[in-house]
């Protein structure tokens, strides 16, 4: 029998042909394109290519030089191979797992036997969204097939005879890598069939002879005789040898659904044996709900290894039921539970699952964690167990997974044969055991300490966050999944429409022939948005530039990519989209743009518009909301902690950088609990300071009001800090966050600028210039962390061979204060200065940002384990973690001071050396209400809240529905105290005689000068039009205002007050302003400050997507730096122009600097200037021998040329003086 299939694979065409008898096949691939024109042109390569007619002329001998793989199978299992079976091995490895995917009952369209006179037919037909298979077979010889896996997809149909080559295969050995495509049911899965696939010398040696000691356990004595007493005997005899015995845990589940979900929701999982080993070559089964075993009872088993792996690290009984003999005796020994460790290959997933059946256990150990923590940047270290395994001891470790494809996790409890199934179950806790000594070994003593202090506890934490994920107002996202899903049909269209009316106009200009507007309104272009189809479409269709490769040298089309496309701009914009597209969710009232066409006009490449916006809304739409559409999490989302796939140690999770309306739908854990949230402030800017010794900034931040931003704003524009305009903190944020992480000008300009022009980009070369000389400890510490990029590090041989360097390989290191550290292998980087710039921005971020990842990390364990302390863990659960942020429920028995005074006492500290990290506590009633600036406990609030509840002056609170509501009042009142206290640091006679004139320059407490626009008015402010045009209060006026009102209400007896330069009695005053203006209403909204979501993005790793589904975030992405860009070049040369021109002047941005010679001439400079002071003019520096002054004073100054005359001759007034020094 002959079928035949047409192939595409990785953008190549290919027939299949499969000649199948009963119990032998043959796989044959045929290249339609002749492999000698693989490297030749589309024309010449048509020339001869392959057609399966040619099969049916004998003397084309098979077209042997046509096919160029080819496998032969005997019994399902490969036997001799020719070629290099890369595709081939991908072909059977997809009919493999389209076959035994684990389709529900609905999926199964037909499963029928008939007999017939040719013999016994079996027919199945199975569909499901992942894969599908269709299968004919005639007394088991196929005779019709159809599947599709991934990107793989055959229909075969069957053919005549045909002439098949003669090939030399060459013999599959034991060790071969194709025999993992073998095809089993799971009733084929028997020891002997194993031995026949597997390479099981490791457990049967040539003679027979068994090496592993693997059992199973099926009833509570052989439990307790086999098991407990056993490994407590282990226990103990460690312990008299100084040493820790290690136990390995594993747990084989109906799937990977074990999550805080009722015991009768169809979709949850649970355990159906759990494995352990304490002693090398052992390893026990014990089985608990598998299908065709007797079974221990899972909650017997659970609740004693729970007792025996508890949380609390400390001296315990426990109690024996046996004695050596297998006799009942009841006894009990006295353990300590930091005598030994409890381990596993990613162990959350095992705490979760024994979290789902109601019990805790703690974990010491995981060797996942700790193969990132040797090789936190390679790509080539696989992780799993069973690489691992592979890598280190050389053995092949079976996974059920490999025999019956993925989607099969539920099959284990179905397995009949029980050796197999202890081999199975046993040998991941047995090579785990191994593994882990192999790991500890190659980590050395102080990074193996500081994996155990910085990334154990903190695992277990996780675990149980990720098994209660997050609580949704599942309607909203229910209706708002129905809105987008239409959305993303719109956007379709729309990129298709683009691409097909772009593709007429390049034809049309090609060919020289006209359209009509029919055809133009007509036109589109349908393709794959996605991988090869895409990837084709952007750079080869439409002709974008290739700006970023992948680590592999191949052009990208990922987020780095489309965004580097969109930072072109077109000189006048076009008039392609007539009119703003709307979303779906649009009403006449309420409209919502998803594509603005002034933006789409305006970009040099819209199509990358398009994609972001398409893939930014898909990614959503299918991590969040439509998994509420398809199964019922009963108004729960699951998502999983990663601690091991960022190399800068950050906690990552999917649900860190949702949207808006998506952080308006989580909500507390249930009715009967509350949100909170704290975050750390400014944690990695503190400690970029603190690491640089920077004193001035440390003791500032020492402060809890002091802010960064404005700090850092005030250094660069050179103005008081509370004088510090919001745009220039804000730019001031942009640079503080951006040079640390190695931004390069271009996005900071559009970060700080919104639009790169040549003036923003000037002005960013400014802010930038000015920074790094104004922060230049900080900027030393930086360039020595980005130096470690040149410098060739030491690395033994051992840990070169594991993460697979070639011994004498160049390679770079940098480690964090931990000892945690960041390689580079610089074969292919040194000689090539973008490539080495990406190395070294990566260095000079990651002491940084993992120094402060550990810090987060310590402080999230503290919490943990001083609720443990108190006894209230039961009252605290933790949602997730947010970069710098904890989002958590706590029941509303428990107080929130309390609460408050826990989360200050273990989350808020210093160490030593740094300045103080300070943190912000929000409640609210959603997560997007806890991150509203408003709902934040200011920090000096905290801390004084915090004193008095110590001292027993604030009563308890046994039942609280609204923590926001309770402190609300309380935190009020507290601003209004600190608005006097600072009062009377400002104006100490105020009482007096308060001057209202000169009293807000003075207020330099810009924290606390921000409470006066939370207060009340004593009388209606003066008015004035904003840069947009629109009438708001006057900002100062407004204060005093409001300054007035908490003077009136405290009751505090003002004599006089002096405003306009007039003295007023305090009542008086009042009286005035309110008989001077009537009442008139105006809506002063406080503006949310959220652009530090623009950083979270970045810098987490669910920052990146591609439209390739193999491209990784890990990876290294280079910039394309074969042409300088012409944009930036002619900024450069303009700046060039500029200072050959002039001697005195430099035009940088907006601000003018003036040159002159030693700082004694400044002030004649100044007082020269002084009749060109204008307010809506521009700021003015004066370098002096290289040091700049930068005034807050604007100027309307003449002429570049009358001012280089003028500066010139007030030089020459003073050549030969002693003023130049």
């Amino acid at each position: 029998m002959l079928l035949v299939s047409k192939l595409n694979m990785n953008g190549s065409d290919y027939f299949l042909v499969m000649r199948n008898l009963k119990k032998k096949s043959k796989w044959y691939l045929y290249s339609v394109v002749h492999p000698d024109d693989f490297l030749k042109s589309t024309e010449e390569q048509n020339k001869r290519l392959f057609s399966i007619s040619m099969l049916s002329r004998p003397y084309n001998k098979g077209c042997k030089e046509y096919c160029v793989e080819s496998l032969e199978l005997f019994c399902n299992k490969p036997k001799a191979y020719y070629g290099r079976l890369h595709v081939l091995n991908d072909v059977i490895d997809a009919y493999s797992r389209a076959k035994t995917y684990g389709y529900t009952k609905s999926e199964v369209i037909s499963s029928t036997t008939t007999t017939t006179p040719d013999g016994l037919v079996r027919n199945v037909s199975m569909q499901s969204s992942m894969c599908h298979f269709v299968e004919t077979r005639l007394d088991n010889m196929i005779t019709s097939l159809s599947f599709s896996y991934g990107s793989v997809s055959v229909e075969c149909i069957e053919y005549g005879d045909l002439s098949l080559p003669t090939l030399d295969y060459s013999p599959i050995k034991e060790n071969d890598v194709y025999k993992s495509s073998v095809v089993l049911s799971i009733n084929d899965v028997k020891y002997e069939a194993l031995k026949g696939i597997i390479d099981l010398s490791w457990y049967e040696d040539a003679n027979g002879r068994i090496l592993k000691d693997y059992t199973h356990i099926s009833n509570h004595k052989d439990f307790e005789v086999r098991v407990i007493l056993p490994m407590i005997k282990e226990i103990l005899k460690c312990r008299v040898n100084g040493e820790k015995c290690l136990i390995g845990l594993d747990t084989e589940t109906t799937g990977l659904m074990v999550k805080y979900l009722s015991d009768d929701n169809p979709i949850k999982d649970h355990i159906v044996s759990t494995q352990l080993s304490w002693k090398f070559d052992q390893g026990v089964n014990i089985y608990l709900d598998m299908a065709y075993f007797e079974n221990c009872d899972i909650n017997y088993v659970l609740g004693r290894l729970a007792q025996l792996f508890r949380w609390d690290h400390e001296e315990f009984d426990f109690e024996l039921f046996y004695d050596d003999n297998g006799n009942e005796n009841r006894s009990t020994v006295r353990l300590d539970r930091n005598w030994y460790l409890v381990g596993g290959h990613n162990f959350p997933f095992d705490s979760q699952a024994v979290r789902s059946h109601g019990y805790e256990m703690f974990f010491d150990v995981d060797t996942l964690q700790m193969a990132f923590t040797i090789a936190p940047t390679s790509i080539k270290v696989k992780k799993g167990l069973k690489q691992l395994t592979h890598k280190l001891l050389g053995i092949e470790a079976p996974e059920l997974v490999d025999i019956l494809g993925k989607g099969n996790e539920d099959k284990f409890r179905y397995l009949t044969d029980t050796r197999v199934a202890d081999i199975y179950g046993c040998a991941d806790v047995d090579m785990f055991r191994y593994v882990y000594y192999k790991l500890k070994d190659l980590m050395g003593e102080k990074l193996y300490k500081a994996y155990e202090r910085v990334d154990v506890y903190l695992c277990n934490v996780l675990a149980e966050s990720e098994y209660y994920g997050v609580r949704f107002d599942k309607e909203y996202v229910i209706k708002e999944a129905d809105h987008m899903e239409k959305d993303l049909k719109i956007l379709e269209e729309t990129i298709y429409e683009y691409v097909g009316k772009m593709l007429l106009l390049k034809a049309s200009a090609s060919l020289n022939k006209p359209f009509t507007q029919e055809e133009f309104d007509s036109a589109t272009y349908r393709f794959k948005i996605t991988g090869k189809d895409l990837l084709d479409v952007t750079y080869n269709l439409l002709g974008y530039p290739v700006k970023v490769l992948t680590n592999k040298g191949k052009p990208a089309l990922n987020s780095y990519a489309i965004d580097k496309l969109l930072y072109y701009k077109n000189s006048t914009s076009t008039n392609f989209l007539k009119s703003d597209i709307l979303s779906s969710s649009s009403t006449a009232d309420d409209k919502h743009v998803l594509i603005s066409a002034e933006k789409f006009n305006s970009y040099r490449y819209p199509l990358c518009y398009l994609l972001k916006e398409y893939r930014v809304l898909s990614k959503e739409y299918t991590g969040y909301y439509k998994p509420f559409k398809e199964i019922d999490t009963e108004g729960r989302i699951f998502k999983s902690y990663r601690t091991n796939n960022i190399e800068t140690r950050r906690i990552s999770n999917p649900l860190q950088t949702v949207k808006k309306n998506l952080k308006k739908c989580i909500l507390s854990h249930s009715d009967d609990w509350n949100l909170g949230d704290w975050d750390l402030a400014q944690i990695e800017l503190r400690m970029f300071t603190s690491l640089a010794k920077d004193q001035r900034m440390i003791d500032l931040m020492m402060d809890g009001d002091v802010d960064f931003h404005t700090e850092n704003g005030a250094l660069i524009y050179d103005v008081p800090a509370h004088l510090l305009a919001k745009s220039d903190r804000s730019k001031a944020k942009s640079v503080g966050f951006g040079v640390p992480y190695g931004l390069s000008s271009r996005a900071l300009c559009e970060w700080m600028f919104t639009e790169i022009t040549k003036e923003n980009l000037l002005a960013t070369y400014e802010i930038l210039d000015i920074y790094e000389r104004k922060n230049h400890l900080s900027m030393d510490l930086l360039k020595s962390y980005r130096a470690k990029a040149r410098e060739l590090a030491y690395m033994s041989p051992e840990l070169r061979d594991f993460l697979e360097i070639d011994r004498d390989a160049p390679v770079a290191m940098i480690h964090n204060a931990n000892g945690f550290y960041r390689y580079q292998d610089m074969t292919k980087i040194l000689g090539d200065n973008g490539k080495i710039a990406s190395v070294e921005r990566a260095f000079g971020n990651f002491p940084i940002q993992s120094f402060a990842a550990d810090y987060f990390k310590m402080l999230i364990c503290r919490l943990d384990k001083r609720l443990r302390k108190e006894g209230l863990k039961d009252k605290f659960l933790v949602h997730m973690t947010i970069h710098d942020e904890i989002l958590f429920s706590f029941h509303k028995s428990l107080d929130p001071n309390l609460l408050a005074n826990i989360i200050k006492e273990e989350c808020m500290l210093r160490m030593k050396g740094h300045t103080n990290y300070f943190l912000g506590l929000n409640f609210g009633k959603s997560w997007y209400e806890c991150k509203q600036d408003a709902a934040e406990l200011p920090v000096k609030f905290l801390l004084r809240n915090c004193k008095a509840f110590k001292e027993g002056s604030i009563p308890s609170v046994d039942w609280c529905d609204s923590p926001a509501d309770y402190f609300k009042p309380k935190v009020m009142e507290f601003k209004k105290d600190r608005i006097i206290e600072c009062l009377g640091i400002y104006e100490p006679n105020y009482k007096q005689c308060l001057d209202l004139d000169e009293l807000l320059p003075k207020f330099a407490n810009y924290t606390v000068r921000s409470y006066f626009y939370e207060m009340p008015l004593s009388y209606t402010p003066f008015t004035v039009i904003n840069k947009k045009g629109e009438k708001e209060f006057d900002p100062d006026d407004r204060a005093l205002s409001s300054l007035l009102a908490v003077l009136k209400e405290r009751e505090i007896q003002i004599e006089s007050v002096i405003a306009n330069k007039k003295s007023y009695d305090f009542d008086e005053y009042l009286q005035y302003r309110f008989d001077s203006m009537e009442m008139e209403e105006i809506d002063v909204n406080v503006s949310q400050d959220d652009s530090e979501d623009k950083f979270e993005e970045f810098i987490s790793g669910n920052a990146f997507w591609s439209f390739d589904d193999n491209e990784d975030a890990s990876d290294i992405f280079f910039y394309n730096n074969d042409e300088i860009d012409e944009f930036e070049e002619k900024v450069r040369d303009l700046l060039s122009e500029h200072k050959d021109k002039y001697t005195y002047i430099e035009n940088v941005g907006a601000t003018k600097v003036l040159v002159v010679k030693g700082y004694a001439l400044t002030e004649k400079l100044e007082a020269m200037l002084m009749k060109y002071r204008d307010p809506n003019g521009s700021r003015v520096s004066i370098d002096y021998g290289g040091k700049v002054v930068t005034g807050a004073v604007k100027y309307k100054l003449p002429s570049d040329n009358e001012l280089e005359k003028m500066i010139g001759d007030l030089h020459d007034s003073f050549k030969g003086s002693s003023i130049f020094g």
